[in-house]
């Protein structure tokens, strides 16, 4: 029940259909093998990228597309990564951390807590099915 509201949150949907996945962000359909071109272009981005605001611009798109397509760890491991290198989206990194803990099983409060302490803007009433000190 937790895991389907908080992809109704996002405007995002990810469906199979015949062995191809297909995810749409706020109604546009992109296919696998736009989505595989896309992560491909995003990781040698993060890979190549010296500037760490870029860098963390890059994890952050890349991982917004891994949780689109239901890879909650991936998309996990790049908003951690944003918190250890990048102070400007900081308060959105721990807020797609906790969502994405939520999605793999586990409480992730703390998470929650600091992206609104951090100023991060959202329906926090929605959240407190996963966090009631919100």
């Amino acid at each position: 029940m937790k895991k389907l509201f908080l992809i109704a949150i996002f405007s995002i949907n990810a469906y199979s259909q015949k062995d191809s996945l297909s995810v749409a962000v706020a109604g546009d359909k992109i296919s696998t093998d736009k989505l595989e071109m896309l992560l491909n272009d995003l990781t040698k981005q993060i890979d190549e990228s010296k500037d760490l605001d870029k860098k963390s611009d890059f994890l952050n798109q890349r991982g917004v597309l891994f949780l689109a397509m239901g890879n909650y760890s991936k998309s996990n491991s790049d908003f951690v990564a944003i918190i250890e290198i990048d102070k400007r989206h900081i308060p959105e990194a721990y807020y797609y951390k906790a969502i994405t803990n939520s999605l793999l099983g586990k409480s992730d409060c703390d998470s929650f807590k600091k992206a609104k302490s951090l100023g991060y803007e959202t329906d926090w009433t929605n959240l407190k099915i996963f966090c009631n000190d919100l």
